[in-house]
């Protein structure tokens, strides 16, 4: 299928579409769509447009699938609120209105401002969207900080990329959302106080006696990213951006055992996270479900940004998402500073940052 250049979307700003929806603002495009920001005339509310070629798709099929999404209805999940066939300047298009949301977590996690208790809470909403798409015969395929939002006070999964599931589709989504949103680790098992404790043997005269155990601190959740950011936004499919790593409050150090002030109680450690390498940082710009289309943004940015060294990254080493990232492998700065020239260069607003381990 042809893809629309990105070029040629920001003429439709100011346009008005099927009588009821004025496009205000391009906001960036996925494979064969683009997204705005739109304004409902009937009532001045700020939606979500995403705007479809119809010679791009099984027109058919696609309104099939909006109509069995609009039908869903839960509190983490982004609401399809409007779609139709409409002619614009003699082009057909197919377009699907959406809640407008208020934040992403992509850009929230730019700044590394969340806490544990946000994003354990934002695993929750999303653990609680899957489970209720999964139950309706849907899968997700890209569960990333870039499609996590915040719509007013509730944390949703965006709905554009819902498609038929398909064999290991909710696996593959569980998977995701294990790397974006880490589950916590589970407390230490406490010791069974029913059971019956066996006395220490006596140690030989001429055997020293053992240290006592080493005293760890206490752990808290584990490694992750994600929530709602401020909207720079973001409706074409990523994957999540990871703050960078923080340090760990130290172990508390053995007093003598001679001394007779008692140690201080462990602190809690600030978010027990994976520390991979500080120079696997990437900028990411678009995601692609094939590797063609990937490779095809590539392409187009090299024509007109060669100092980017775009180039089609696979996460998933062969399998979608296809991202297409700039500038190679960085360490954090290095990528913020790409990160700026990209969206000053008119990359879309939601191109972000993730480390990967590799």
């Amino acid at each position: 299928m042809a893809t629309t250049s990105l070029r040629n979307w920001s003429g439709f700003e100011g346009l008005t579409l099927a009588e009821r929806y004025e496009i205000q603002q391009w906001l960036g495009e996925s494979e064969n769509a683009a997204f705005f920001r739109a304004n409902f005339l009937a009532n001045g509310a700020q939606v979500v447009l995403e705007l479809i070629p119809l010679e791009t798709v099984d027109a058919d099929r696609q309104l099939n699938l909006w109509s069995r999404i609009q039908q869903l209805s839960h509190p983490n999940l982004q609401a399809l609120m409007d779609f139709d066939r409409c002619e614009n300047a003699g082009n057909s298009f197919l377009y699907a209105v959406f809640e407008y949301p208020d934040e992403i977590l992509a850009t929230a996690l730019e700044s590394d401002s969340l806490s544990d208790a946000e994003l354990l809470e934002a695993r929750e909403a999303v653990s609680n969207g899957l489970r209720y798409i999964h139950s309706q015969g849907l899968v997700h395929g890209a569960v990333d900080a870039a499609h996590i939002l915040a719509i007013g006070n509730q944390i949703k999964l965006e709905s554009y990329t819902l498609r038929e599931s398909s064999a290991g589709g909710p696996e593959q989504d569980v998977a995701q959302l294990d790397r974006v949103l880490p589950a916590p680790a589970p407390p230490p098992r406490p010791e069974d106080p029913t059971a019956t404790a066996t006395p220490p043997p006596t140690p030989a005269p001429a055997r020293p006696s053992r240290k006592p155990p080493r005293s760890f601190p206490f752990w808290f959740y584990g490694a992750l990213a994600l929530v709602l950011g401020s909207l720079g936004f973001l409706f074409l499919p990523k994957n999540a951006t990871l703050p960078p790593p923080r340090q760990t409050a130290p172990s508390q150090a053995q007093q003598p055992a001679t001394s007779v002030v008692p140690s201080p109680p462990p602190q809690p450690a600030a978010r027990e996270r994976s520390a991979p390498s500080r120079d696997y940082w990437r900028v990411i710009a678009y995601t692609y479900s094939t590797r063609q289309a990937a490779q095809h943004r590539v392409n187009l940015i090299a024509q007109e940004w060669p100092a980017a060294n775009a180039e089609v990254f696979e996460p998933n080493s062969g399998r979608s998402p296809y991202l297409v990232a700039l500038g190679g492998r960085m360490n954090r700065d290095d990528a913020l500073r790409m990160l700026k020239i990209g969206r000053g260069k008119g990359l879309p607003r939601d191109t972000y940052i993730q480390n990967y381990d590799r």
